[in-house]
């Protein structure tokens, strides 16, 4: 039995052997492949953290403030970014700058004024897990007039009835007259209000004043007004420089005037109003979309026809302010279009006393009238704002600028600046002004 056991085992070894030579392929032992077990670590959210400056219910805020919070550190070592909550009203639910790198953030878009705010700041991390600061509110200071003007006495000659724009960071002073016998064809240039500048004393366009002046397609142009004979004009005139005046028109198809408006509206230049060649007040309104082809879209607006009133664009909309109407009567009405064709009622008596010879500008996401001329025409220094052109508000009744009329109002560099005109002594300026 054990030799037939031996005999066994030798064969089945010779035949393993036989069958290992007969094979082209070595025989490869099967790989044990061993997974390695991955543990999964949870990502922590931004740590907290605490707002710095604007401090919680400040008051009297400035309208361009610069907001801090301390940073927020990351458990995981993860970059941190915040987003930036501001908003009026009691609760900051919108998103006013968002991925900020930095713990700081300076306003750029001006603040509205006498107006109540709140914000908060949110740190995120890369996986999207956020911590956020705690709420604060505050309220921003009212508006402020300067006490003593930007200048007494600027380096261009005083005048009345000339026309102002804000154009390549300066302020343009465009004409007028500096007596009922001397008019003016000068054009000056400030970049501070203090400082001015002669583009040119001998303006292609000649003496002029009771004109309108626009920006439109990073051009200035000049509109109609007197010249030194009292002869009304529809001409118009054009320049990127303010030194050099290509005339554009030597009469337009309006009829010559002065005391009218001109605004840029829905990317055309807008002429409305005005006394012509024979002096009959108008309440007609043309329209340009190059300066040179213009177009009547009405010859009887709904408005008295009138002049030395003003006009704005607020809100998606023209809006036209006082003025004298046909019967010597100064108005202290507004009206308001979208088209220029329908001019609508927004009020027919506001707050503030009929008027001539004021101006108008927009600040402060508000329309504002400041100064001109009375129903017995005294002189007014008061300025008034308003919302929605119907419910006007007395910012104040005696502005720090003497009583005046005739003069202009522009906004540049986030201030409103009044510049010139004639004061209740009949004396005519060239001081410049601003409030803010």
């Amino acid at each position: 039995m054990k030799t037939l056991l031996k005999l066994s085992c030798m064969f089945l070894f010779l035949l393993t052997l036989a069958c290992n030579k007969n094979d082209d392929e070595p025989i490869v032992e099967p790989e044990v492949i061993v997974e390695e077990e991955t543990l999964e670590v949870e990502n922590s959210a931004p740590a907290a953290f605490e707002l710095a400056v604007v401090s919680d219910n400040a008051e009297d805020v400035e309208p361009l403030p610069i907001f801090s919070w301390n940073a927020s550190a990351d458990p995981d070592g993860d970059a941190v970014v915040y987003d930036f909550y501001l908003n009026q009203g009691t609760t900051a639910t919108q998103v006013y700058a968002s991925n900020l790198t930095e713990n700081s953030l300076e306003i750029i878009d001006r603040l509205a004024l006498t107006e109540d705010y709140s914000w908060k700041v949110v740190a995120k991390d890369p996986e999207g897990a956020t911590a956020s600061s705690l709420e604060r509110s505050f309220s921003t200071r009212s508006i402020r007039f300067n006490d003593s003007p930007e200048t007494a006495n600027a380096a261009f000659t005083e005048r009345e009835f000339h026309s102002t724009v804000a154009f390549d960071n300066k302020m343009w002073v465009i004409g007028g007259q500096r007596a009922s016998t001397v008019q003016l064809k000068d054009v000056w240039y400030s970049e501070d209000g203090s400082n001015w500048v002669e583009a040119t004393g001998s303006a292609e366009f000649g003496q002029k004043y009771a004109h309108s002046s626009v920006v439109f397609n990073d051009k200035i142009w000049v509109i109609g007004g007197a010249d030194e004979n009292g002869q009304k004009k529809s001409d118009v005139w054009v320049s990127d420089n303010g030194e050099s005046w290509q005339k554009v028109l030597g009469e337009a198809p309006f009829s010559g005037r002065m005391g009218h408006t001109s605004v840029v509206y829905d990317n055309k230049i807008w002429v409305i109003g005005g006394l012509n060649t024979d002096n009959v007040l108008m309440n007609d309104v043309w329209y340009s979309e190059d300066g040179e082809t213009w177009k009547e879209i009405t010859n009887n607006a709904k408005f008295n026809a009138r002049a030395l009133h003003s006009t704005v664009v607020y809100n998606n909309a023209m809006y036209l302010i006082g003025g004298q109407d046909e019967n010597a009567k100064r108005k202290s009405d507004v009206f308001a279009s979208t088209d220029g064709i329908t001019w609508e009622v927004v009020t027919e008596n506001a707050l503030f006393t009929g008027r001539i010879s004021h101006s108008s500008v927009v600040f402060d996401n508000k329309i504002w009238i400041i100064g001109g001329a009375d129903e017995s025409l005294n002189r007014k220094n008061d300025a008034w704002f308003s919302s929605d052109g119907k419910t006007w508000t007395e910012a104040t009744s005696a502005a720090p600028f003497s009583n005046r009329a005739r003069h202009t109002a522009v906004v540049f560099k986030n201030k409103a600046w009044v510049i010139g005109g004639v004061d209740e002594f009949n004396n005519i300026k060239n001081d410049v002004w601003s409030f803010e």
